[in-house]
């Protein structure tokens, strides 16, 4: 039997013994630069509402705890004894949330003042609605030019398949599908919109500003693409396709990315097939033929896009994702309740006050942390 869990004195705008209304989770790897100005913007947007910060951080090393701790917040710490991803970090701040809904920020993002408010109208407005989000401007800094353009310019508004990052959901319907799958390298939110929507929830985007996100790079760049291949993304697009199967979930228009990374890779093996065949032959048929439908391939590419540039990025992308995809398809899908144990340090941060803790009761069925606080395990079944 385990001691009721130990909850900080955190700033809320209600009565201290009482559950908040709002949760806030930013996730952050690495994002001192932004961090101070999200965790700003969030404090902004839950003025006047019940609620509570969590900041998740995944084994910074820069100085994003430094920035975390001059705002009044819970820090989370995991430590990297697996390889970490967004996914983990967002199941491991549900687990410090207690509010009946639950706002996921991503570190590198800044929310637009007055979003929260009329998200939290339209879903206590509609019971049907699992997750609420918006507009989304993508920042791209770029040798002192700043560079906005629209996040989702294609998204559909009404019916989307999935959210992004940051977004606004109903704790009920998180805790009925079992919240985001810590297992999902990347397409945690794409494989997490599917299990809601198949569980009979719908999804919605408000036209309105959310959010500013400050990408790190600027798409369709080689920077961003090794950026995205040293975190494993390319694995999560694989897992996407293996978890879709594997547990009947709703197939998401995501998985185009998956079919041209598979394509790609089958064109890898044909030509090594090809090359063998034409060291052993003494014939080089095979090879030229193989050479002349990559050609092709490229060419129809290049006239459909009117580019050079981007059917060399995608071929480059393919070329270096493309296996990293097969292997995320052929891993052994875990669904969100079975994880190996992971260990956090857990800090509450008062500004210009003592640091004291205060006995709060925890959220029913939440999981109790270690009685000091301190090493707290994240015990999975």
């Amino acid at each position: 039997m385990c001691n009721a869990l130990k909850k900080p004195d955190l700033p809320s705008s209600g009565h201290p013994d009482t559950l908040p209304k709002v949760s806030a989770i930013i996730i952050a790897r690495d994002e001192a630069r932004t961090i101070g100005a999200c965790i700003q913007a969030v404090l902004t947007a839950t003025d006047g509402i019940d609620s509570e910060t969590v900041v998740v951080d995944s084994g910074s090393v820069d100085a994003t705890a430094t920035e975390v701790a001059r705002f009044p917040v819970r820090l989370v710490s995991i430590t990297p004894s697996v390889p970490l991803s967004p996914a983990i970090a967002r199941h491991v701040g549900l687990q410090y949330a207690r509010g009946d809904y639950i706002l996921y920020v991503d570190g590198d993002t800044v929310l637009v003042e007055g979003w929260l408010k009329e998200a939290l109208t339209t879903m206590q407005s509609d019971e049907s609605l699992a997750a609420v989000a918006g507009a989304c401007e993508g920042i791209q800094d770029d040798d002192g030019e700043r560079i906005s353009t629209d996040q989702y310019p294609d998204t559909d508004y009404a019916f989307p398949q999935h959210l992004s990052g940051s977004a606004l959901y109903r704790r009920s319907a998180l805790d009925a599908v079992g919240g985001f799958n810590p297992n999902m390298r990347a397409a945690e939110e794409i494989e997490l919109g599917a299990r809601l929507r198949k569980a009979g929830y719908r999804l919605e985007r408000l036209p309105r500003a959310m959010s500013r996100h400050h990408r790190k790079a600027a798409p369709e760049t080689v920077r961003e693409l090794l950026r995205r291949v040293r975190r494993g993304y390319p694995i999560g697009e694989g897992q996407l396709w293996r978890h879709t199967v594997s547990f009947d979930l709703p197939q998401p228009d995501a998985f185009a990315q998956v079919r041209n990374a598979t394509a790609f890779v089958v064109l890898l093996v044909a030509g090594i097939a090809s090359l063998l065949l034409t060291m052993y032959s003494g014939t080089t048929v095979p090879w030229i033929t193989w050479i002349g439908l990559m050609v092709c391939i490229f060419a129809a590419f290049a006239i459909r896009s009117r580019s050079i540039r981007r059917p060399s990025y995608y071929f480059l992308t393919w070329l270096i994702a493309g296996p990293l995809v097969v292997w995320g398809m052929v891993k052994r899908p875990y669904s969100a309740d079975v994880f190996p144990q992971l260990h956090v340090t857990v800090k509450d941060f008062h500004p210009g006050q003592a640091d004291r803790r205060a006995n709060r009761p925890p959220r029913p069925g939440a999981k109790c942390p270690d009685d000091d606080g301190a090493e707290t395990p994240n015990r999975q079944n």
